[in-house]
């Protein structure tokens, strides 16, 4: 299942998703604790901190107890996303300060890794993945 608030983006991952749903990440329209596993990707890094929290209890909302949030969120000094992208002043976060915002939503971070890569024009990227869980059996 995909979710995105932009209908054209949904519109190009809908042949790929087995459902699309446009909806604001803040305020889902998903049952709760109805996943065993959730992702965002590159999505936090659009939203101040209070946007960033409000997602992440959303996720954890829909989570069920147990359940897995995996998460990839560009780092500070990603050359790409400074050259490419206009983001809120603390869109682009450390990770201690994602971590932070994973526990304040009540998820337990379990693991993460820092990734650097080339992108398609040769570009250096930097970005974290976390997969935090939500607290249960």
């Amino acid at each position: 299942m995909g979710v995105d608030r932009a209908a054209g983006l949904l519109a190009a991952a809908r042949p790929r998703l087995a459902a699309a749903v446009r909806a604001d990440l803040r305020a889902l329209p998903l049952a709760g604790a109805a996943f065993a596993c959730a992702a965002l990707l590159f999505v936090l890094d659009d939203y101040d901190a209070a946007g960033k929290r409000a997602i992440l209890r959303e996720a954890r909302r829909i989570l069920r107890p147990g359940g897995r949030l995996v998460l990839a969120a560009y780092r500070p000094g990603d050359a790409w996303i400074a050259a490419h992208w206009r983001l809120p002043a603390d869109g682009v976060e450390p990770p201690r300060a994602l971590r932070a915002h994973l526990a304040a939503a009540g998820l337990v971070p379990e693991a993460e890794e820092a990734v650097a890569a080339t992108a398609e024009d040769g570009t250096a990227r930097r970005f974290t993945l976390l997969v935090a869980r939500r607290p249960g059996p």
